[in-house]
């Protein structure tokens, strides 16, 4: 989400050009009717050998770098752009995705209604939602500030 708000404020976009809605395989935002059961996983001793191995560490190693120089590169863009303004927009984008979410939960074609396979779905619905007044409403909020 904070990669995306800080696309938008760089490049100058609106939310409806980042806004999405979750595929039929990764839906970021379940229907409200799922209900999502989180459980701690428990490490098998094979698992935690793994995790603790030479080779692993060293494997894992460039990517906590990666890792690292990105959320680096991160805070430095959130700090230049100002922590009020970036905040503040991403709270309004996530509850733009919350908002599309139930928008588009209940329609029967969101998740077949996709550009490629199931890349980009939801287009129509999303179309929809950018078009309705609980769109405007939530966007609205960025005057405010």
């Amino acid at each position: 989400d904070e990669s995306l708000v800080i696309l938008k404020l760089i490049l100058g976009l609106e939310f409806k050009d980042i806004l999405r809605v979750g595929n039929s395989k990764t839906a970021d935002h379940p229907p409200p009717c799922l209900h999502t059961v989180f459980v701690r996983p428990q490490k098998s001793a094979r698992i935690t050998s793994f995790m603790e191995a030479e080779a692993q560490n060293k494997k894992s190693y460039y990517d906590q770098l990666l890792w690292n120089a990105v959320n680096q590169s991160l805070d430095t863009t959130i700090k230049a752009i100002g922590p009020v303004r970036f905040y503040r927009e991403l709270e309004i984008y996530r509850a733009l995705l919350i908002n599309a979410s139930h928008f588009c939960a209940n329609r029967k074609d969101t998740f077949n209604d996709c550009y490629f396979k199931d890349n980009g779905c939801g287009i129509h619905c999303m179309q929809k939602f950018v078009d309705s007044d609980q769109y405007k409403e939530v966007t609205s909020t960025v005057a405010l500030y």
